[in-house]
């Protein structure tokens, strides 16, 4: 990545902050540390709280940066060897040898579009487009994430669709025993997608860090769910017959999350569908699509197959009637406002779709 005056960029309206360009398993490996580092280096430009650029950068390693004057060489984070510290008004530029992973290569520079998640990739919008979130205690720009609508929401479902005999095939306990390792990963980086939550939704950190246990918490009891999904067998009315019941998947559900509890609506949305052995096609609210990102990063890393856990956001309307509309969409579940929760349902009733309405 180019270093460029920072200042100059802002002048120009570019959103300018520190980013992440280092290896990851994922392209939202490093969502936290561009939301956060683009916020507080936007701060430090601007002036606001009289932070200087050593200020900023300790925050947005937290804490671990030790870089006293210009030039010098320091520890910048765990794992994370600089070998060159510049600092001035205009720029800060660093590099090293990354020996972490999740340490990251920190450089100057716009902030990176965050895509969506498609059958198991990060992908763009199909017309490039997308649109801005923002921090709503400063109004900064966190993040510009794709803007999708009416074809990427196809690719989603059919990415859904072709997942579903895999996904719904696996047994039971193997099901229960990946979605216990979503849960793991979630609760291990609690203080992580807490921050991330804060930064998009303004609820405080404490909060925030109830919400993310309480989110997992979901995950946790449908993993174990997963191994008691039981039939019955019932009395026949005659000695010839025989009569069982059965639990199948229902197919892929449609989950449209609000902007209030961004990862634990989403959370029990999904947690009991997959239990199931559906596929799921999530819309979360524009709002806040990082905390939805990242909890799919870590369904990615948990082993959950490419195509079960498809997310996208953007165009509102189009995406809500792609999934109305679509007669491989078999459920959607909803949690928002009564005008639209009206809507879904009767858009619903068209394809005779199994609904769950908050």
């Amino acid at each position: 990545s180019g270093i460029a005056p920072v200042r100059k960029m802002i002048d120009a309206g570019v959103p300018v902050g520190l980013g992440v360009d280092g290896s990851s398993s994922s392209d939202s490996g490093h969502l936290l540390n561009e939301a956060r580092q683009s916020m507080l280096l936007q701060r430090v430009m601007s002036g606001a709280d009289n932070l200087t650029a050593r200020q900023a950068l300790r925050l947005a390693t937290r804490g671990g940066a030790d870089v006293l004057n210009r030039g010098d060489i320091g520890q910048i984070a765990p794992g994370f060897a600089a070998d060159i510290a510049i600092f001035n008004l205009n720029c800060i530029e660093l590099s090293g040898t990354q020996t972490d992973p999740l340490a990251g290569l920190i450089f100057c520079g716009p902030v990176k579009p965050r895509h969506v998640l498609i059958n198991g990739s990060w992908v763009d919008a199909h017309d490039g487009s997308t649109f801005e979130v923002t921090n709503p205690a400063d109004e900064t720009v966190i993040a510009e994430v794709a803007n999708c609508g009416e074809e990427e929401t196809k690719q989603a479902i059919n990415a859904a669709v072709e997942a579903l005999p895999v996904w719904s095939a696996l047994p039971a306990k193997q099901k229960s025993s990946i979605l216990r390792k979503w849960f793991e990963l979630i609760t291990a980086n609690i203080e992580e997608l807490a921050e991330l939550l804060t930064l998009e939704q303004g609820k405080p950190i404490a909060e925030a860090r109830a919400e993310i246990a309480y989110g997992a918490s979901y995950i946790e009891w449908f993993a174990e769910e997963a191994k008691r999904i039981y039939g019955d067998t019932i009395p026949a009315p005659g000695p010839d017959k025989r009569i069982i019941t059965l639990k199948q998947p229902v197919g892929v559900v449609a989950c449209i999350t609000p902007w209030n509890f961004p990862n634990a609506m989403l959370t029990r949305k999904i947690a009991p569908a997959l239990a199931a052995g559906c596929t799921v096609v999530c819309k979360p609210a524009n709002e806040t699509p990082l905390s939805a990102l990242i909890l799919g990063d870590y369904a990615l890393k948990a082993g959950i197959p490419d195509g079960v856990i498809n997310i996208l956001c953007g165009k509102t309307n189009e995406i809500g009637e792609t999934l109305t509309a679509s007669k491989d969409v078999r459920k959607l579940t909803f949690t928002g406002s009564t005008a639209v929760g009206k809507k879904l349902a009767a858009d619903c009733a068209k394809t005779m779709k199994r609904t769950t309405m908050e």
